[in-house]
Order: C-alpha cells, then structure tokens, then sequence
C-alpha cells in the first residue's frame, strides 16, 4: 500500500497538467461532477513587504498566500492569466492548503503530500492537481506589483467567507451552492481557517466568531 500511495503522489507531483489524473484518495476527496466549471477574474493584490525578520521561526520568509475563492478540480485543468508586467515575477500558484507533508511520520493518515506549486513565468499558465484543492497566489516577500485581476478558467466556486466582505446571506447561499466540493475556507486580516466540509458543521454566522479574534 505504502509503495502504491508513493508512486502516485509522485505522479502527481510531476507530470504536466493535460496529463493529470484524480488521485484515488479520500482528502480531499472528489468534486461533484455537476458542480459548474467557472471563468472568473479575481482581483489579487501581488504586493507584500514582508515579515519581521524576528518572525522568522514563524516562516517570516514564506510567500504570502492571496485566496482567489476558487478550486480546481481534482485531475483537470485550470488556465490562470496574470497581466503581462506581472510574469516572471516571482509569482507562484499553489493549489491545496495543506502544505504540510507525512513522509517522516510511520502511519499516513492521507496522502503524504496533497498539493502542487507552479511558478507564473508567463502570462498564461495551466495548472492541475491530483488531489484539487483551493487555489492560490503566491506573492513573495518584498514584491510591489499593485492590484490586478487574474483570470481563472476551468475551476469551480467553493464555500469561502471573507469577515467584513460576505455577508450572513452571502455565506448562507454559497454554501447551500456548493455541496460538492470538498473544502470551506474563513478568512479575516488575523488568519485563514480551511477545513474540510464534513467537519463544518451549522455555521450559518460566521462573523461573530471570526470577529472574537483579538486584534493583537
């Protein structure tokens, strides 16, 4: 089983996106097949100074995550374009939220690595992923690029709340909207929670419980 789950992680991690294949894993798990495939254009701000080097034991040098309220669907293709003066910028897509990897620990309890990175070198890119996953955009420290929109076609929208920007109605319907995809996401300017659907529960407001963050 162990050489199995390896040789298809491998696979996954790195064959080219019109070859990828859906990994047969439960985690994330598979995307409903009539969930609809969307073309969106996603503001990104691709600027971030950066962390306090006294952060560093915290990944003060990681590249800051911007969430794009989109997933890719595991084995099929997603074409991001990024505007011209943003190429070969030191911009990268990152699908999945789980960075983290098991290869070290002696029971896997899913996949030992679920995600899959592609650096933005031109304005346009395609991009898969085995195992799916939200879809971000990574903006490396010390970058000032200014907003722009990013064009993202091929994925499907999931439930993701932003404090401040959705509201309860919002949340509510997006929610009832996507009962096929795997993963919800909260989101405020503290932290951003993923989590996978079957542990979500009856959140019907999540404001007052992202807003119980303190402010320092």
């Amino acid at each position: 089983d162990a050489l199995v789950v390896t040789i298809w992680a491998r696979l996954a991690d790195g064959i080219p996106p019109d070859e990828m294949e859906q990994v047969p894993s439960d985690w994330p798990g598979p995307v409903a097949e009539h969930a609809p495939r969307v073309t969106r254009s996603v503001p990104i701000l691709a600027s971030y100074a950066g962390m306090d080097p006294d952060y560093l034991y915290a990944g003060a040098g990681e590249p800051l995550w911007r969430g794009t309220g989109l997933y890719a669907v595991p084995g099929e293709v997603v074409t991001i374009t990024i505007p011209a003066a943003w190429a070969d910028q030191g911009l990268s897509v990152l699908i999945g939220a789980y960075t983290d990897t098991l290869w070290h620990l002696s029971i896997w309890t899913r996949y030992p690595d679920i995600t899959r990175a592609y650096e933005l070198v031109g304005e346009t890119t395609p991009v898969a992923s085995g195992f799916g996953g939200p879809i971000y955009i990574r903006v490396p420290a010390g970058l000032d690029l200014g907003m722009g929109d990013v064009a993202i076609d091929g994925a499907v929208e999931y439930a993701r709340y932003v404090h401040g920007v959705t509201t309860p109605s919002e949340w509510q319907a997006l929610a009832a909207a996507t009962p096929g995809v795997p993963m919800v996401e909260f989101e405020s300017d503290k932290f951003v929670l993923t989590i996978h659907r079957s542990e979500l529960g009856d959140i019907a407001a999540p404001a007052p419980m992202i807003g119980r963050v303190p402010a320092d």
